[in-house]
């Protein structure tokens, strides 16, 4: 989902089956759409934007009983996010992640090792997961352009995947 209709095909490039332009939208009636889409929420949502607005969308989009919202943008200093206690009592959950979760001092030489190494492939349109080393493990799932029709997730900004 975004507002930049120029972003869908970057998207596309990463994995992204469906797309989104929320522009004029109203929150109720993007929500409604992503619902749709993902036949009842998605398992996940990841905001990146930063916005609390898009935040709330990320949040109510998920799927009833078992989604996750996972926020990643930072917001601006003094800023609030809000949701009906409902959203969460009905199952949804709310997390947020700094760095994906990985520690800087330990996990990004790793990461970096791993990468310079081959065992990790970072840009799927170098050497795709599906191509000649099957069996290298990806960073992003949605790298290995193998989407999962039950997956309902859905990265809020950027694209739609698992």
């Amino acid at each position: 989902m975004d507002i930049n209709p120029d972003r869908e095909e970057w998207g596309r490039k990463f994995g992204m089956t469906d797309f989104l332009n929320s522009k004029g939208m109203s929150r109720e009636d993007t929500v409604a759409r992503i619902v749709a889409m993902t036949d009842g929420g998605a398992d996940y949502t990841f905001d990146a934007t930063g916005n609390t607005d898009v935040m709330r969308v990320a949040l109510e989009a998920c799927h009833r009983g078992w989604g996750t919202s996972i926020i990643i943008g930072v917001a601006e200093a003094g800023k609030e996010i809000a949701t009906r206690p409902f959203q969460l009592v009905t199952g949804r959950n709310w997390r947020g992640t700094a760095f994906g979760g990985a520690k800087g001092r330990t996990d990004v030489p790793k990461i970096v090792d791993m990468y310079m190494t081959g065992k990790i492939q970072i840009d799927p349109m170098i050497t795709p997961c599906h191509g000649p080393r099957r069996n290298q493990h990806c960073v992003r799932p949605d790298a290995c352009g193998q989407v999962d029709p039950q997956c309902r997730g859905v990265l809020i900004s950027i694209f739609r995947g698992c």
